[in-house]
C-alpha cells in the first residue's frame, strides 16, 4: 500500500512537470533513447546548446513520467 501511495505521488509529480512542456505521453515512444540520440551529435566534453538543453530536460521528464506510470501499472498488475 505504502509503496502504491508512492508510486502515485510520482506519478502526480511527472504528470504535472509533463504538463509544462509541449510532449503528450506516448508509451510506446523511448525518450530516453531520444535524449541518448541529442547528447550523441555532442562530442566528449561538449556542451549542448540552450535549445538542445531545454529538449533534454523536457525528454528526461517524460522518461521519469512514463516509468512512473509503467511502475503503477506493473504493481496494479501483480496485487
Amino acid at each position: 500500500k505504502e509503496l502504491k501511495q508512492q508510486i502515485e505521488h510520482y506519478l502526480e509529480v511527472f504528470s504535472e512537470e509533463a504538463g509544462q512542456y509541449p510532449f503528450d505521453l506516448d508509451m510506446n515512444r523511448n525518450y530516453y533513447r531520444t535524449a541518448i540520440n541529442l547528447l550523441g551529435r555532442y562530442g566528449q566534453g561538449a556542451v549542448p546548446g540552450e535549445k538542445d538543453r531545454k529538449l533534454l530536460t523536457e525528454l528526461l521528464v517524460m522518461v521519469d513520467y512514463k516509468d512512473a506510470k509503467l511502475a503503477l501499472q506493473i504493481l496494479e498488475s501483480i496485487v
